[in-house]
C-alpha cells in the first residue's frame, strides 16, 4: 500500500504546502473540516515532508496559540463532535 499510495501522499504534501500560506482564517466549526482537527491528522500521519510539517505547525500556532477562555456558547451544535474552542 505504501508504494501504491506514495504519489497521493506526495501530492497531498505539496498541495498542503501551497495552500497553507493562502489560508487566512481557520475553519472552527466542530466537524471534519475543522482546521485544527484536519491539520492534526496530517501531522499524525508521519508522512509530511519536513518543510510541510514545519508550515503546518507554524500555521496552527498562528491560528490557535492565543486562544483562551472561549465562551461556552461557542460549544457544539447538534451536528458538531469537536469543540470549536
Amino acid at each position: 500500500w505504501a508504494r501504491a499510495l506514495g504519489p497521493a501522499v506526495d501530492a497531498v504534501d505539496g498541495l498542503l504546502a501551497e495552500w497553507l500560506p493562502k489560508a487566512t482564517y481557520p475553519v472552527r466549526h466542530g466537524n471534519h473540516p475543522n482546521s485544527a482537527f484536519a491539520l492534526s491528522l496530517a501531522l499524525d500521519s508521519g508522512e509530511l515532508s519536513a518543510g510541510t510539517e514545519r508550515a503546518v505547525r507554524e500555521r496552527l500556532l498562528s491560528w490557535f496559540a492565543d486562544d483562551h477562555d472561549a465562551p461556552a456558547h461557542w460549544e457544539p451544535s447538534g451536528q458538531d463532535f469537536l469543540s470549536p474552542a
